[in-house]
């Protein structure tokens, strides 16, 4: 069984492989004990899932949570690529991007398998920041369907 650490860098080296950058300095933290959450250097984050990134760090949930946060305990490794997309999007784009792109990427980046088509069709051009996105309870499906299908259109070897 690998460890969190070798996962990292395992996920790490995916990563770095799509967006062709290396980042100068990334850490993981697996939170083991739900009181971690609340501690001072991440209380101020909402958790919406089983990890988030802050700069150059990622955040996880043990895998022993997964369950009870309606996640597969083999999706670890997807979220922790996921939440480095981020920290590679940061480090690229130096500018705003709307939150559709970014988790549409990351999504797709973490999960390319993911073969779920959305029910309905929603406006992008109101989903610009991440209070949008939660506001309208916007489907990670359907972003990440959107740059599936473009992947697979235009980009064969994307992933």
């Amino acid at each position: 069984m690998e460890t969190a650490e070798e996962i990292m860098k395992q996920t790490y080296e995916k990563a770095k492989a799509f967006f062709k950058v290396d980042l100068p300095v990334y850490k993981l933290n697996i939170i083991k004990d739900k009181a971690e959450m609340y501690n001072d250097e991440i209380k101020t984050t909402k958790w919406q899932g089983a990890g988030f990134f802050r700069k150059n760090a990622v955040f996880i949930m043990d895998k022993s949570f997964f369950k009870d946060l309606g996640y597969k305990e083999d999706e670890f490794e997807g979220v922790i690529v996921h939440e480095l997309s981020h920290i590679f999007i940061k480090q690229i784009v130096k500018e705003f991007i709307p939150i559709w792109i970014e988790e549409g990427l990351c999504n797709h980046i973490g999960f390319p398998n993911i073969k779920l088509k959305p029910k309905e069709i929603i406006n992008l051009e109101k989903i610009i920041t991440s209070e949008d996105w939660y506001e309208n309870n916007t489907p990670f499906v359907y972003c990440t369907y959107l740059f599936r299908v473009l992947s697979e259109k235009f980009c064969q070897d994307l992933l």
